[in-house]
């Protein structure tokens, strides 16, 4: 997967939990949550879809971003 698919792959998928993002304005590194106010469920449920669209697990620690 390409830097760009996987950019379009999370722009698709937030649009159904934040229908009014933008990610044209994210910062590259910057937190989800915050940016779009995602609260903890929201959160769970866009890394539980995009692990079932890519195809692979996406671990907790692997969610919260780099350490």
């Amino acid at each position: 997967m390409t830097p760009e698919q996987a950019l379009a792959m999370l722009e698709t998928t937030l649009r159904e939990i934040a229908p009014d993002a933008d990610l044209s304005t994210l910062a590259p590194g910057a937190d989800l949550r915050s940016v779009f106010e995602l609260d903890s469920l929201d959160f769970v449920e866009l890394v539980d879809k995009l692990s079932t669209r890519a195809g692979f697990p996406i671990e907790e620690d692997d969610a919260d971003g780099p350490a």
